[in-house]
């Protein structure tokens, strides 16, 4: 009896790794057995994935309104209460940080959710990515109270859902770092 075995990922918990297997149809000797995944693993693996790429998904629209606001589109009434509906010169260098601030926490978000391929999530320690995790985190629940409380109608309607979708999926993979054993 012959079975095909193709690695998927590893996922990396504590410091045992667990690499997660497909079976299908190729040439493997049957003396070769593969361990049973523990009970839930399943579920925590698909979990985290599904809530990781959810995160990423919702928060690439707040990523898009910064570069446009910085690049001087008229989508003020989308920011920062409404104030302005073009944003002044003076203000739009002060998208930069933040900007560059939403790609390093999409990073940690896909690394921390097991999303990016092995050789980019092995770049820091698990501990590290499981910090970030938790501050990005509390960013984003700050971030999702200022737009909540935003007097802008438009900024509270259309931001606040994705805000809201961003922190749950946010706070759901910074708990799924967490090694439980």
């Amino acid at each position: 009896m012959f079975t095909r075995v193709t690695k998927i990922y590893t996922i990396f918990r504590s410091s045992q790794p667990l690499n997660i297997y497909f079976i299908g149809t190729q040439t493997l000797p049957d003396a070769i057995r593969l361990p049973p995944l523990p009970d839930g693993v399943v579920f925590y693996i698909w979990t985290m994935l599904i809530s990781a790429i959810i995160g990423a998904i919702s928060f690439l629209p707040s990523v898009a309104l910064n570069i446009a606001l910085a690049l001087g589109a008229p989508l003020g009434m989308y920011a920062m209460n409404g104030r302005h509906r073009v944003v002044p010169k003076e203000v739009r260098r002060a998208f930069i940080v933040p900007i560059i601030m939403q790609f390093v926490s999409l990073w940690f978000l896909l690394t921390a959710g097991n999303v990016l391929p092995e050789a980019l999530s092995q770049l820091l320690p698990r501990i590290i990515t499981t910090i970030f995790a938790f501050f990005f985190s509390l960013y984003m629940t700050f971030y999702m109270a200022t737009v909540l409380f935003s007097t802008s109608r438009k900024e509270k309607m259309v931001m606040g859902f994705f805000a809201i979708v961003t922190t749950i999926c946010y706070w759901a993979t910074a708990f799924g770092t967490l090694n439980y054993d």
